[in-house]
């Protein structure tokens, strides 16, 4: 299952700016319960929020599921979702209209919240009778997380979670999910290798899907100059190209020119270099 909530928490970022409520993106597993990754994003749930959270749950467990439980959001309506679905040769189930068959993730939310967030400084509970608060306890101004360090502790807990939460006969998620791979196995056809290739299956679109490659003239992409050798030969009146971009490293964009896909470095850096979950943050505030 796939599914998105907004956080109740204010953080703030690296400059000490307060920053608008995060929304997390899940992936569970309905039958153990087991969170198999989580993605935090600044911005509303989008094609960009749930290829990030496949591309976090292969790069942590290296498979990809035979089906996909999704709702009616047009983030699961997309060409790049679809594609990558057919690729895989995963079926996509939509619970639209059915709001109880998204059990399984809404469960997780509710221990997230229940449990994490409810009892962190910076919380947003007061504020559902904001008219009743004064200044001073107006969380906007008590927020004392900064986003990396948040993600990292919520990450930190959900393994925990994981471990030692009791679910079906006393088990946890993580011995659910070890007795089923005993007792039937792992199938190797759902087996996936975190590689390029299957990076540049999950990378998505900028608003402008193409750029225009000109000779000698660096391209933009979402207000960044990029640049690659193959623009020395670029014809003066410029070709169309489909571009793609890495939310997670902002210092490269892919442009499809020629039968393959090139990747163009950014003339100026983007950020410092990180860990690539880290990354996923930085990108974002």
């Amino acid at each position: 299952h796939i599914d998105h909530t907004q956080a109740d928490i204010q953080l703030y970022s690296d400059e000490g700016a307060t920053l608008e409520k995060p929304w997390l993106t899940v992936i569970t597993d309905e039958f153990s319960g087991f969170v198999l990754a989580i993605y935090l994003s600044f911005q509303k749930p989008s094609t960009v929020s749930v290829m990030s959270v496949i591309r976090l749950m292969v790069f942590k467990h290296g498979v990809f599921p035979e089906a996909i439980v999704v709702d009616g959001g047009k983030e699961f309506e997309s060409i790049y979702f679809e594609t990558l679905m057919a690729r895989r040769r995963c079926t996509v189930i939509s619970r639209k209209g059915k709001p109880r068959s998204g059990s399984a993730v809404e469960r997780t939310f509710g221990t997230i919240n229940t449990i994490l967030l409810d009892n962190l400084t910076g919380n947003n509970k007061l504020a559902k009778h904001v008219r009743q608060l004064s200044s001073s306890h107006n969380p906007k101004g008590l927020a004392v997380w900064s986003a990396v360090d948040f993600y990292h502790g919520l990450v930190g807990f959900v393994d925990d979670w994981n471990c030692k939460s009791a679910k079906t006969g006393g088990l946890s998620p993580a011995e659910l999910k070890a007795k089923s791979i005993e007792r039937f196995g792992m199938r190797q056809n759902r087996m996936v290798k975190y590689d390029q290739d299957f990076v540049q299956d999950v990378l998505p679109a900028p608003k402008r899907r193409t750029v225009t490659l000109k000779r000698n003239q660096k391209i933009q992409v979402n207000r960044v100059p990029y640049w690659h050798g193959c623009l020395r030969t670029a014809p003066n009146s410029g070709v169309n190209a489909d571009v793609r971009y890495d939310p997670f490293d902002l210092n490269y964009v892919y442009v499809f020119h020629h039968n393959e896909w090139l990747k163009f470095k950014a003339t100026r850096p983007q950020h410092s270099k990180l860990d690539e979950l880290e990354k996923a943050i930085v990108a974002e505030v």
